[in-house]
Order: structure tokens, then C-alpha cells, then sequence
């Protein structure tokens, strides 16, 4: 907050020294760099799909509009689907626990001599076959689940952490506002800082995690993983909010400086007629 803090502190002395029309054209100029990478974030999209749904083949391209090649749209999950999986899942977990508790009564008999274990022979191969029935098929739908989710949610609740040139685009008064400029600046650097922010908070801190071989098992792998995924998917929600904001701004401005170039002609014009006609009087 500190380092944030002075930066803030910075520009505002650049916007004191330095006419106002110079910070928006440098604005302007850091918000066109953002509209040539939504290009390349674009093609990251693609990569990302590949890696969720474990599609290793080549991909030529997705068109305009959220569509893949070959017209397909991409694989979403709503919340109520999401919803509907999740209690689903409780539901098949919940038929086998039942099952097995039904089966103890037996188990024991069988323990104390009182029943033969051919007696429930057959039920407890077929509760075995459910047991990994189960298994598979929540398996499958979690990552399918995943995959969707990452890809592309929908009807969720928002939630972010580095929304403020999202908030901003939405109210960002260019015209009547002196403060447009600086505004648009402490909200680009407040963002910047939240997604460093995020890699240091998740990533840097890895340096840090003691990974021997002949204690680190697969569950503390999948902790790391779990994190990790976590907060790409955040932050991955968050730049799609950031980008199109950013650029929304960039119009704002773009349109602002269209009006007072328009503006600045016309006057120039007015100022040479003006002087012709002065001349014809004399």
C-alpha cells in the first residue's frame, strides 16, 4: 500500500507540472498497448482449454464471439448446473454410504460365526462394483466440471480482488472531470499491483515450502496444485474484466479528444475568416 501510496503521490505531481492533455495521451498510449495483447491473450485462451480438457491436439483458432473452430461454441457451466452436479454427487455418495452401513450387520455376524461369508458373498462383490462405479463417474464429472467452469462460468455470483479500472469504466466521467486522467492512472497501477500481488501471494512464496522427496507426498502436491489453480482461475476472471475495461476507458478518452480536436478546427477557421474578412473591411 505503501509503494502504492507513492506512486499515486507521483503522478499527481505529473499531472500539477504537466498540462492535462499530455497525461491522457499517455494514458491513450498505455491503453492501445492493452487492445494489441487482448490479441495474444486470446490465443492464451485457447491454450487453457487445452490444458482443462486435457486436448492435446493442434488448434487452429477460435472466431469472433466465444466460438471454436468449426462453429462450436465453448462448454459452459451455469450456476445451476454447477448447482445440480454438486448435489448429484452428494446423492451417489450418499446411496453407498447407506449401502455399506446396511452391510455391517452381516459383516459382524459373519466376525462371530453366526453367518457365512458365501451367504453375502454376492452383495458385497456387486457393493464393490458400486463403490468404484461411483468413484469413476463422480471422477469424470468433476473434472468435466472443472474444465467448464474454467473455461467459461456463467451465473455465478462475480467476485474478483483487481476490479478497480472495472469499476471505474462503468462511471468515469471524461468530459466534465479534471481528475479523469489521474484517476484512470491509480486505477490501472491499483490493479497491476493486485494481480503482482496474487503470483507473490501463490506463487513467490513456493521458494518457501520445504519439498524433500522422502516426505513430500502426493497430497501435499495436490495442496500446491489446488492453490495454484485456484488462483489462476481468479485471476484469469479478473483479466477478462480488466482488459475490456481498460479499453472502454481508452474510447472514453479517444472520443473526449475527438470533440476537442473538432472543436480546436472549427475555431482555427473561424480566426482565419475572421482575419480575411478584416482585411476585405480595410
Amino acid at each position: 500500500m505503501k509503494s502504492l501510496f507513492l506512486v499515486a503521490v507521483c503522478l499527481t505531481l505529473a499531472l500539477v507540472t504537466s498540462a492535462a492533455d499530455s497525461l491522457n495521451e499517455q494514458l491513450l498510449r498505455t491503453l492501445a498497448k492493452l487492445d494489441s495483447s487482448s490479441d495474444q491473450s486470446h490465443n492464451t485462451n485457447l491454450y487453457e482449454k487445452r490444458m482443462v480438457s486435457g486436448d492435446n491436439s493442434q488448434i487452429s483458432g477460435e472466431t469472433a464471439g466465444g466460438m471454436e473452430s468449426g462453429n462450436e461454441p465453448k462448454k459452459s457451466m451455469a450456476f445451476s448446473d454447477f448447482k445440480s452436479r454438486v448435489l448429484g454427487w452428494a446423492e451417489k455418495s450418499n446411496a453407498f454410504v447407506q449401502a455399506i452401513d446396511a452391510m455391517k450387520p452381516d459383516a459382524l455376524k459373519i466376525m462371530t460365526g453366526k453367518k457365512e461369508w458365501e451367504d453375502i458373498e454376492g452383495y458385497t462383490v456387486a457393493l464393490i462394483d458400486k463403490g468404484f462405479h461411483t468413484y469413476g463417474e463422480i471422477t469424470k464429472e468433476v473434472f468435466e466440471t472443472w474444465g467448464e467452469l474454467f473455461t467459461n462460468a456463467k451465473g455465478f455470483k462475480e467476485a474478483g480482488r483487481c476490479r478497480q479500472v472495472d469499476r471505474l469504466a462503468s462511471n468515469i466521467d471524461v468530459e466534465n472531470d479534471d481528475m479523469a486522467g489521474i484517476k484512470s492512472f491509480e486505477a490501472l497501477v491499483s490493479d497491476l499491483d493486485c494481480f503482482a500481488g496474487e503470483f507473490r501471494d501463490t506463487f513467490s512464496v513456493l521458494e518457501d515450502v520445504c519439498m524433500e522427496e522422502d516426505t513430500f507426498n502426493p497430497d501435499h502436491a495436490m495442496d500446491i496444485l489446488t492453490n495454484v489453480m485456484k488462483t489462476l482461475f481468479r485471476m484469469k476472471r479478473d483479466g477478462e474484466r480488466f482488459v475490456p475495461a481498460s479499453l472502454q476507458i481508452k474510447a472514453k478518452f479517444e472520443e473526449e479528444k475527438a470533440k476537442k480536436t473538432a472543436t480546436s478546427t472549427k475555431t482555427d477557421a473561424d480566426e482565419i475568416l475572421k482575419r480575411i474578412l478584416r482585411k476585405l473591411q480595410d
